[in-house]
């Protein structure tokens, strides 16, 4: 038999894999999440940092929370989240989550 690997992070997503490592419904929503954002950012052309900004966004965090996780000034943090909106055509938070959704 084959020994078992070495304990170590277990990856969130495997190439598409579903119930990675024993993820719970939670996790697998925040991978769903994730790869979502990063579809719809390449889909409508987000930079990297505002494809940032989207997934924060998108798992309900606040402009602070965006400011804090990315380092960045609230100025800098209100123009990402208001390019965001103008390249995805969405004037509120509730037109983001609800194109986010779309499937």
């Amino acid at each position: 038999a084959d020994p078992l690997p070495a304990a170590g992070p277990v990856p969130l997503a495997a190439e598409g894999e579903g119930d990675v490592g024993g993820e719970d419904d939670g996790t697998a929503l925040m991978v769903a999440i994730q790869e979502r954002c990063e579809e719809i950012a390449r889909q409508y052309g987000l930079s990297p940092r505002e494809g940032d900004v989207l997934l924060l966004l998108a798992q309900g965090n606040g402009l602070s929370k965006v400011q804090e996780d990315l380092v960045i000034s609230k100025g800098t943090a209100i123009t990402h989240r208001r390019n965001i909106y103008r390249k995805l055509d969405v004037n509120k938070r509730e037109e983001l989550i609800h194109l986010i959704d779309e499937r």
